[in-house]
């Protein structure tokens, strides 16, 4: 999501704030350990990378970190490292043919 995609989705759900959720996880789906080192979430992590980038990542640019940073701190305790490792490969060579 571009900068503008993000503004247009505030605009539509009628908030006057950033979408960030303030509440905390409710269920398991919502908050996996595989994606918690040390208290830090993936989550936590790709939203400053958004937040340093802002608009000019694109769409697609965004999607791809999301998912390395996503299989990186997964890769040793979600059960199958191999795959999330060439997954990760996978999703930095996109991000390179991008540059």
């Amino acid at each position: 999501m571009d900068w503008a995609e993000y503004e247009e989705a505030k605009r539509c759900r009628g908030l006057d704030q950033d979408l960030d959720p303030v509440e905390e996880p409710v269920s398991e789906v919502e908050k996996q350990n595989y994606y918690n080192r040390n208290g830090i979430e993936a989550k936590d992590i790709i939203r400053a990378i958004y937040q340093y980038y802002g608009s000019d990542l694109s769409s697609w640019e965004a999607a791809c970190i999301y998912n390395i940073i996503k299989y990186l701190m997964r890769y040793k305790y979600k059960g199958n490292a191999k795959k999330d490792l060439d997954k990760l490969i996978v999703n930095v060579n996109w991000l390179k043919k991008e540059i």
